[in-house]
């Protein structure tokens, strides 16, 4: 079920989109510092999971570790 809900959101989005793969979420969590991955407390959070914890000087969220992103080609 879960694998048709993520090809239905593809669909939805269009032709120009495709999650990612691990290298592209490791590439946005170290963003500018290759090798490292800055993190600050996030200024604008949702309540009340407290969503995103801590984002890198992007605003990527790295400290969520589950789940999947889409990417825009």
């Amino acid at each position: 079920m879960l694998s048709e809900c993520k090809e239905k959101l593809l669909k939805s989005l269009g032709s120009n989109y495709r999650f990612a793969t691990s290298a592209d979420v490791t590439k946005a969590r170290e963003a500018a510092t290759p090798g490292a991955v800055n993190n600050w407390t996030a200024s604008n959070q949702v309540k009340p999971r407290n969503l995103p914890g801590k984002v890198n000087e992007y605003g990527f969220d790295v400290s969520t570790t589950s789940g999947f992103w889409v990417i825009k080609e």
